[in-house]
């Protein structure tokens, strides 16, 4: 590899073919560059630059003392080629299948820790309407946030600072962080009070499908006193998305999947304390001392989960203060663009809100959709996010320099993977989560409330794999500049989920609707990740879809019908036997289906852009 020519002597966009507006070329020239993008289609589809070719520079092959290098290992697209065998096709343990590896490894224990934390809250506060009012309530700030400010300060983050840390431009990254933290903690902090002004139309809203009168009455006293420390989060969560799109354009992904683990021992503390005062009840109402408890469990854990990426940004000496709010140009195309990367991401709230609005009326309904929701993520943030975050950064220097064919064969290469995993997991989940829940409930979990549990994972399950590809087709916009269509089909989408959610999943009860639920918001992943697939398609010429999902989605269902069938044998009838036959299902299972991978199922070229 050579070292990267300057970028400025690359050519810009011909005058017949200006950037739009919001594209990677506008934010470029935002910053004080040059345009940097060739035009898009100037070599055939598939076709990288020769090695040594100055427009293919490999930004690891700079100053060791570079700021985009501080993460130690700075992997560029040439890099991520190496990833991919081109003799045989097949996945090689490249810079970036180390990289996915030991950001899954991360997540995976960060997860484990999280399910942890589920249990805890499941056992302490239960399917109850204690649990749901928590909850509920806590799940505001999360809400709020993806309403107003997720995609602004995270994802569409991460192709803007990659793009600083390759030119080697720190001192303008950390001068555009501190003007968007300034615009971040004013705005956040301006919803907060708002927010807390209307708390008590919010706890309304909360427990509007409440029945009995009296226990509304109770539960909304509980979620208004809650939600004045809840709402305050969202600020919280904009430092923290904003040092956490930072450290992964550096490429420091394991400290960013870590940072959960600080919610779940704060929120894990306060919340046995909780259980140790009440004596393991769960009624209402409660004491002022045991809602502040209530209140520092979900707090603490917001700080701690924001204080670890913002203190390893700080300690790598990246400069990361609050700063004056400006609005200059590369600020206000940031902000443009963010602004619409919020629209996106306002789905997640809008379907979060619709389930937590339906799943009310059920009683448990809104723990045991909320418990389901992080075992779906689980599979996902340990096997999937680890390649869309870390083919980023990647598909972003391509999207600059005009390398439409590695910007599809990198992206494709990703979904590819996810499926890989996604569909499995997909199957096991629908297959033995009942299993699993009943195995697992204990405190104030109940046998109904571990088939609510059970039932919403199946509805989820069945979009897991549209999920992970949602996410990542959105960044693969990020990367091109473009925000403007994942906004729209996001918000389409999240409609088709609530409405199916309040038209359909509404008019069941019990298991039914959790299940209708699940559903719902896997229409609602499956709309979207359609319509962005046909749009990059539209842009690039080239299909960023999974390859072999029949095959896969076959050798899964034969899998689990043998060890359905193993399981049944079985037949255990206590919590000991069933979690350890269930750890052999998953065991067996999961070297079954590797063998398949490695030797049968995958033979063959993987994977190929379409044209």
């Amino acid at each position: 590899m050579t070292k990267p020519a300057p970028r400025n002597a690359e050519p810009d966009m011909p005058d017949d073919n200006p950037a739009p507006t919001g594209t990677a070329s506008e934010q470029h020239a935002a910053l004080g560059g040059p345009n940097p993008d060739p035009p898009a289609r100037s070599q055939p589809m598939g076709e990288r630059p020769a090695d040594g070719d100055p427009a293919d520079g490999d930004p690891a092959d700079g100053d060791p003392a570079d700021a985009g290098a501080v993460a130690g290992v700075t992997p560029s697209s040439e890099a991520f080629d190496e990833a991919l065998d081109d003799a045989s096709g097949t996945l090689s343990a490249g810079p970036m299948a180390h990289a996915a590896a030991r950001m899954g490894l991360a997540t995976a224990f960060s997860r484990l820790l999280g399910f942890l934390r589920v249990l805890v809250i499941a056992a302490v506060l239960g399917t109850t309407a204690l649990g749901d009012t928590f909850q509920g309530a806590n799940s505001i700030s999360n809400v709020l946030f993806e309403l107003l400010a997720a995609g602004a300060l995270s994802a569409v983050l991460i192709p803007t600072f990659t793009r600083l840390f390759q030119d080697r431009e720190q001192a303008e990254a950390e001068r555009l962080s501190s003007s968007l933290l300034g615009i971040a903690v004013l705005a956040l902090g301006f919803v907060s009070i708002v927010g807390m002004l209307f708390s008590d139309q919010i706890a309304s809203f909360l427990t509007a499908t409440v029945s009995n009168a009296d226990q509304a009455r109770l539960q909304h006293d509980l979620a208004r006193q809650l939600l004045l420390f809840f709402i305050p989060q969202v600020v919280l969560y904009g430092i923290g998305a904003i040092a956490i799109a930072i450290l992964r354009a550096r490429r420091q992904f394991v400290i960013t999947a870590i940072a959960p683990i600080g919610n779940t021992v704060m929120m894990v503390f306060f919340l046995i304390i909780f259980y140790v005062v009440r004596g393991g009840d769960t009624s209402l109402p409660v004491t002022t001392g045991e809602m502040l408890l209530l209140a520092a469990a979900g707090t603490a854990g917001v700080a701690a989960f924001v204080a670890i990426p913002t203190v390893a940004l700080i300690r790598s000496g990246f400069r990361f203060r609050i700063g004056r709010p400006t609005l200059d140009r590369a600020t206000v195309v940031q902000l443009r663009l963010g602004g619409w990367a919020a629209v996106q991401n306002a789905m997640v709230g809008i379907l979060l809100a619709g389930a937590i609005y339906v799943g009310a009326g059920a009683k448990g309904g809104v723990v045991a959709f909320q418990v389901a929701w992080v075992l779906f993520l689980l599979p996902y943030a340990v096997l999937a996010q680890p390649l869309h975050e870390i083919v980023l950064p990647e598909i972003t220097m391509d999207a600059a320099k005009g390398h439409m064919g590695s910007f599809v064969r990198s992206a494709s290469w990703a979904f590819s993977g996810m499926t890989m995993s996604m569909i499995p997991a997909a199957v096991l989940y629908c297959a033995f989560g009942g299993e699993a829940m009943r195995a697992a409930a204990f405190g104030a979990t109940n046998v109904d409330g571990a088939r609510f549990i059970a039932a919403a994972l199946a509805g989820l399950a069945v979009g897991l794999p549209a999920y992970a590809g949602f996410m990542l087709l959105t960044r693969t916009y990020y990367a091109l500049g473009e925000a403007q269509v994942p906004a729209v089909v996001g918000l389409i989408s999240a409609f088709v989920g609530v409405i199916f959610m309040v038209g359909v999943a509404a008019a069941f009860t019990g298991e039914s609707r959790m299940l209708l639920l699940g559903l719902g918001q896997s229409l609602a992943y499956y709309t979207g990740c359609g319509l962005l697939a046909l749009g990059i398609r539209m842009r690039t010429g080239g299909w960023v879809l999974p390859d072999r999902v029949w095959r896969t989605l076959a050798a899964s269902l034969l899998l689990a019908v043998l060890l359905a069938s193993a399981y049944n044998a079985i037949d255990p009838d206590t919590r000991l036997t069933r979690l350890a036959s269930l750890a052999g299902v998953g065991i067996i299972g999961g070297a079954a289906y590797i063998f398949l991978v490695r030797r049968r199922l995958f033979a063959g070229q993987l994977p190929q852009e379409r044209t």
